[in-house]
């Protein structure tokens, strides 16, 4: 991230008291160390002195100034506060400008309740000082822009990585994501960091409803955002992946390997949507909201028939597609076949990207733009995919062929007559 000659904004939405200094001494500061506690603190401070002199913003330097650190410094401090939910960092698209949001730490309580955050203050101070830092918060209660920004924080699994294995490791012995339940007044991660009224909507499409006031739930989805800030969609997919009808509840483990595996699948994502605009990106996040009936009726404006509604099961259930790479498969067929929606043709797509393990929409939508680049230098009729698998440096030659509707100008056929021609290819 380059800094020189840009400039910043402060904001804080949570009262920042005297308690949460002391939270944040004993509690972070022997994660991040003194010099992003130190940054943290001053980011507090400016937000004060901002809010008196209402001035134009100041450059980047001058925190460089105020806290004695060089940029590299301070960025890997900056980088430290992301990580434990401390700041979230976003950049104006055009101007590379700056803008700091700052957040309270978390309760006694909550903190002690995250066993992410738990488990790393325990292996930094070791055991003796880890129930000192106990003590001292046992008897006491708890505390109560015009540009376009992107937000760029990293995440705790980035930079306490090791720490984070060590944690994951035990996986096998104890449950990560079991916490006692917290009775503090704090605003949760979840309600944080998510919109709960979009992830209640998505796993409703999926007869799941939830409360998200309840203890256990919110420490199982803060204790998940502790690790990466997963969006809406991500922890929509979790839940429903690791829901109980029979119980009724999520299935703690099940949601715990769940996270480990988006875990996993995030690193890779990050490197295929470097192809992609954030346009696509959103795009592709939206492709995951519709089920995949309404979704062929936005893309073709009209019903789908039982051909595409059978074929589309089949894929789900063959490929465990998700409704984002299935929505996906029919815009791009949409776009490459006339605007016909040709489920052989996706089904032949889908295949492929099952062996390739490209199960989210942001993976595919990649996938086949680069695909469809691959295009103009092969023939008019197929498209040659240079395709390089996550799971091995290995690359593998793909065709995929669309299918030729001129041939059949000239006969007595509807749109229907040849769909079913297509479909039985």
């Amino acid at each position: 991230m380059i800094f020189v000659d840009k400039k910043y904004t402060i904001n804080i939405t949570e009262r920042i008291d005297e308690f949460d200094r002391t939270i944040l001494l004993n509690l972070y500061q022997p994660i991040i160390g003194s010099s992003a506690t130190g940054l943290y603190l001053t980011l507090i401070q400016e937000f004060e002195l901002l809010q008196k002199i209402n001035s134009m913003p100041f450059t980047i330097e001058r925190l460089f100034n105020l806290t004695s650190t060089t940029e590299k410094q301070f960025e890997r401090n900056l980088k430290k506060l992301e990580a434990l939910k401390l700041v979230k960092t976003l950049i104006a698209k055009t101007t590379g400008n700056c803008k700091f949001n700052i957040l309270a730490p978390l309760s006694p309580k909550d903190f002690f309740a995250n066993e992410v955050f738990n488990k790393t203050l325990n292996k930094k101070l070791g055991e003796e000082n880890y129930e000192a830092a106990k003590f001292i918060f046992k008897e006491r209660s708890s505390k109560r822009n015009d540009e376009e920004f992107e937000e760029v924080s990293v995440d705790f699994a980035d930079i306490f990585e090791d720490e984070f294995n060590t944690i994951a490791n035990t996986i096998a012995n104890t449950t990560l994501f079991t916490s006692p339940i917290s009775k503090s007044k704090n605003v949760k991660l979840c309600k944080k960091l998510l919109n709960l009224d979009k992830v209640a909507e998505l796993i409703y499409q999926e007869n799941i409803v939830m409360d998200f006031e309840d203890e256990y739930i919110s420490n199982l989805l803060s204790t998940a955002l502790a690790i990466r800030s997963f969006n809406e969609t991500e922890i929509a997919e979790m839940i429903i992946a690791s829901y109980s009808f029979e119980n009724r509840e999520i299935n703690e483990k099940i949601f715990e390997i769940e996270v480990l595996k988006a875990l996993k699948a995030s690193k890779n994502l990050r490197n295929i949507t470097l192809g992609l605009s954030s346009a696509e990106i959103k795009k592709a996040e939206e492709m995951s909201f519709y089920d995949c009936e309404t979704y062929y009726e936005m893309l073709t404006n009209s019903l789908p028939n039982s051909i595409i509604k059978n074929g589309i099961r089949d894929i789900i259930s063959k490929y465990k597609s998700t409704r984002g790479v299935v929505n996906c498969l029919m815009e791009f067929s949409f776009l490459k076949n006339e605007g016909k929606v040709i489920v052989n043709y996706i089904s032949k797509i889908a295949e492929t990207l099952y062996q390739e393990n490209l199960n989210t929409a942001h993976q595919v939508m990649a996938f086949l733009k680069g695909a469809n680049k691959g295009a103009k230098r092969t023939k008019k009729s197929e498209i040659v995919v240079k395709s390089t698998s996550f799971q091995s440096s290995k690359v593998t030659d793909m065709e995929f062929e669309t299918f030729d509707f001129k041939q059949y100008e000239n006969d007595e056929l509807t749109d229907n007559d040849i769909l079913v021609i297509a479909n039985n290819m």
